[in-house]
């Protein structure tokens, strides 16, 4: 859809049936079920497999981990690369609250609304700046 209709439905109120909803964003972030990491799925992977909750590998039944021991393979990557950086690790990769998974999504939001702002004109895909 257009960004301008995009807008106009986060504006309104929608009634499906006798609920009343409103319209926002869905921003999703693929994940490979492989290695657990972001921005790609199982058939484009190239890493090596890797348990979702403790990093480890091996496969949920082998696992033998305790809750406490489990690590999120995304943020140990970014603390890798950034050493200085203080980033929480023990968590699990699906957990809402992970900071790589709070980045990513805020990547996406901010590509989305730059996007809104460009307008494609010609027929030669020529760019203009949009006008808010």
């Amino acid at each position: 859809m257009d960004s301008e209709t995009r807008k106009k439905l986060q504006q309104i109120i929608v009634k499906l049936g006798w609920t009343i909803c409103r319209v926002y964003d869905y921003v999703s972030v693929k994940r490979c079920y492989r290695c657990s990491r972001f921005n790609h799925n199982h058939r484009e992977c190239k890493g090596k497999e890797v348990f979702s909750l403790c990093t480890g590998n091996h496969s949920l039944k082998q696992c033998t981990a305790a809750p406490t021991k489990y690590k999120c393979i995304n943020c140990m990557v970014y603390k890798k690369h950034h050493p200085t950086t203080q980033i929480d690790t023990a968590h699990t990769f699906p957990d809402k609250k992970c900071p790589s998974l709070k980045a990513i999504l805020e990547k996406y939001k901010k590509n989305r609304m730059l996007n809104d702002k460009r307008t494609y004109t010609g027929q030669h895909g020529d760019q203009t700046q949009g006008t808010d």
